[in-house]
C-alpha cells in the first residue's frame, strides 16, 4: 500500500512538472515582440559596410600575428641550429622543422586565397 502511494505521488509530481514546463514553453514562444516600427527593429546595410566593419581591422591584426608567429618560429629554428652546431642530429631536426613552418605558411596562405576567391565570387565583397 505504501509503495502504491509513493508511486502515485512520484508520478503525480512528474505530471505536474511536465505540465508546468510545457505551459512555460507555450507562454514563452507565443510572446509578441513589441517594437515601435520596422525601421527601428531592422536596419539595412550593404554587404561592403558589414564586411569592412567585421573584417577590416581584424584582417590586418591576424595577418600581423601570423607573420609574427612565422618569424618567431624561424628565429627559434635559427637559434637551435646555432646552438647545435656540433650535433648533426639536432641540426637535421631543425632543418626538417623549417619545412613544416613553410608548409604551414603556404597552407594558411592557400586557404586565405581560396576564401577570398569565394568571398568575391558570390558577391560578398562589394
Amino acid at each position: 500500500m505504501l509503495k502504491k502511494l509513493r508511486n502515485l505521488l512520484t508520478n503525480g509530481r512528474k505530471v505536474v512538472m511536465d505540465a508546468f514546463f510545457t505551459l512555460s514553453a507555450i507562454i514563452v514562444v507565443n510572446c509578441p515582440v513589441l517594437a515601435d516600427s520596422i525601421d527601428q527593429a531592422i536596419s539595412t546595410q550593404s554587404s561592403k559596410a558589414v564586411e569592412s566593419r567585421l573584417f577590416g581591422s581584424t584582417k590586418t591584426v591576424l595577418m600581423a600575428v601570423g607573420g609574427g608567429a612565422i618569424a618567431i618560429a624561424m628565429g627559434i629554428v635559427g637559434l637551435t641550429m646555432i646552438l647545435a652546431h656540433k650535433r648533426q642530429e639536432t641540426r637535421t631536426e631543425a632543418l626538417a622543422s623549417i619545412g613544416w613552418i613553410v608548409g604551414g605558411a603556404v597552407l594558411i596562405g592557400a586557404i586565405a586565397i581560396f576564401v577570398g576567391f569565394f568571398w568575391g565570387t558570390f558577391g560578398l565583397k562589394g
